[in-house]
């Protein structure tokens, strides 16, 4: 399970099994999107932020070595992502 706080809500994506697929993203506790996907997917959710409309976007996919890949986004701009060359800011799960 990956997990990043920001702005003081947590969010979890469970990767329950590569080769199961199942994928899971929780925000605060809740559930806000599941797909099952062998090569990744693209997750997209809604949220209140402080009164604002907030969107996210996680995309799953395959690295190599095998191994999930997760890039996350804010309201368009590159909150994390594994290989870091996206990431100036280098943040880090």
């Amino acid at each position: 399970m990956r997990i990043l706080v920001v702005n003081g809500n947590k969010i979890e994506i469970d990767l329950i099994s590569l080769f199961s697929g199942k994928e899971t993203i929780y925000y605060n506790g809740e559930n806000v999107s599941q797909k099952k996907s062998l090569w990744g997917s693209l997750h997209s959710f809604k949220v209140k932020e402080n009164g604002v409309d907030t969107q996210y976007e996680i995309k799953v996919g395959m690295g190599f070595p095998i191994r999930a890949t997760v890039v996350i986004s804010r309201n368009g701009e590159l909150l994390y992502a594994d290989n870091n060359l996206k990431n100036p800011r280098g943040v880090q799960m």
